[in-house]
């Protein structure tokens, strides 16, 4: 079963919110392609990128099974480089670790309970990421005895956010994921990435994406 993402919308310029929902798929007009992903665990894989397929919004998918893995027909979003994007990322793993600044892990991806997607009154994304009790509170000890450290995000061994430890973590409250790495649209393509690919459970084996076919 998909976990739940939400897209939250406060004070946020019309442009921004624009950008934001093409990125993400929210008008699927580009090009009809064909995209084969080589794997060993077809059955799961299907169910698991049927669920990122729905999220993203992506136009008339068919998704069947062959011997080598699956084969997806479906029409992209109409944004530049989605027919190497999107493969991308509906194959990626879909892992994530908390680390300290030493690298020690404080969570990973089975200690994530829900994830939800948002834009601040700026402009900017970030992932709210709620967890296990257990995981928080290791994290909030952390954070409490190392007032000059970070907690870094990593997806699927990218790191999405560098997090001071100057911000407090209360267990009440979601853990607030900022990516700061490059511009605005960067940072947007960054937190959907991850909100995509958390809000289903990671795939069993390793997908690897064939260059995906022009139909029409």
């Amino acid at each position: 079963m998909a976990m739940p993402i939400f897209l939250g919308v406060g004070l946020v310029s019309a442009v921004a919110l624009l950008a934001f929902l093409v990125w993400m798929g929210g008008t699927a007009s580009g090009e009809r392609v064909q995209i084969s992903f080589y794997c060993s665990c077809s059955k799961e894989a299907k169910v698991i990128m049927s669920e990122r397929i729905e999220t993203l919004g992506l136009g008339e998918p068919e998704l069947n099974e062959n011997e080598d893995g699956l084969v997806l027909l479906v029409t992209l979003p109409d944004i530049d480089g989605a027919v190497e994007s999107i493969p991308k990322l509906l194959s990626q793993s879909g892992e994530l670790l908390v680390k300290t600044t030493d690298g020690t892990v404080l969570a990973d991806r089975k200690m994530l309970k829900l994830v939800s997607l948002s834009i601040n009154e700026s402009g900017m994304p970030y992932l709210d990421a709620t967890f296990e009790d257990k995981a928080v509170e290791k994290m909030a000890e952390y954070v409490a005895s190392n007032s000059e450290g970070y907690i870094d995000f990593w997806v699927d061994q990218q790191l999405i956010a560098h997090r001071p430890n100057t911000v407090k973590i209360e267990a009440s409250e979601p853990i607030r994921i900022i990516p700061e790495q490059g511009d605005t649209r960067k940072r947007m393509q960054l937190a959907a990435d991850a909100g995509v690919v958390l809000s289903s459970l990671p795939y069993p084996c390793e997908l690897r994406p064939s260059p995906a076919i022009q139909l029409y």
